[in-house]
């Protein structure tokens, strides 16, 4: 009887394995699609969540996937990335929505040149592109970090539309300081002329 038993659950044991070894092929993983991004490219976007789908046991497999966990990644690999949300399409896909952060401004403190999106909250450090972005220094120097915001959203927008409304005056902007407080900031033109703005 025991002898039986165990030629059962043997059995049991190999059907239950050529059932997963075949489902795994009817969904296995052989698209992955991209939408809601603005300036980030697909390739790169799919390049990312290839590198975090070869970090999971089963991200080779579209029902196995674990997509906390590529969400998670994929926001924590480019900051530029606000939110990612990753459907499973079945039986062969999954879509990754993506919510872009809008790189605006950079911000110069403490030796370092970190980026800041619309609303002026940190992103990370500066680079690529966005290392041509208008650029304010903070005269006090005082510490960032990612996710801080270090001034009101109409600060980032009013240094946005002065760097580009400015040079159509004759001015090439030199360098831009906010002296005090985030209400105020001073503009070196090239020509050693400092104009003085009041952002509010």
């Amino acid at each position: 009887v025991i002898k039986v038993a165990w030629l059962r659950l043997a059995l049991l044991g190999v059907v239950a394995l050529i059932v997963l070894i075949g489902g795994a092929r009817l969904t296995a993983l052989q698209r992955v699609r991209v939408q809601g991004i603005r300036t980030l490219t697909s390739a790169h976007v799919i390049q990312l969540a290839d590198t975090g789908l070869r970090h999971q046991w089963f991200g080779h497999n579209v029902l196995l996937v674990d997509t906390g966990a590529l969400e998670v990644y994929l926001e924590q690999s480019d900051l530029s990335i606000k939110q990612a949300v990753v459907h499973r399409q079945l039986p062969h896909g999954i879509l990754i929505t993506i919510q872009e952060r809008q790189p605006t401004l950079n911000w110069k403190t403490g030796g370092s040149v970190y980026l800041l999106d619309a609303n002026a909250t940190v992103i990370g450090p500066t680079g690529g592109v966005y290392a041509k972005l208008p650029t304010v220094t903070d005269s006090s120097n005082l510490p960032v970090k990612v996710g801080d915001r270090v001034a009101p959203t109409q600060f980032v927008a009013f240094c946005v539309s002065l760097a580009a409304l400015l040079p159509g005056t004759g001015y090439t902007i030199g360098q831009m300081t906010v002296p005090t407080s985030t209400s105020e900031i001073s503009v070196a033109t090239t020509t050693g002329l400092t104009l003085k703005f009041d952002t509010t």
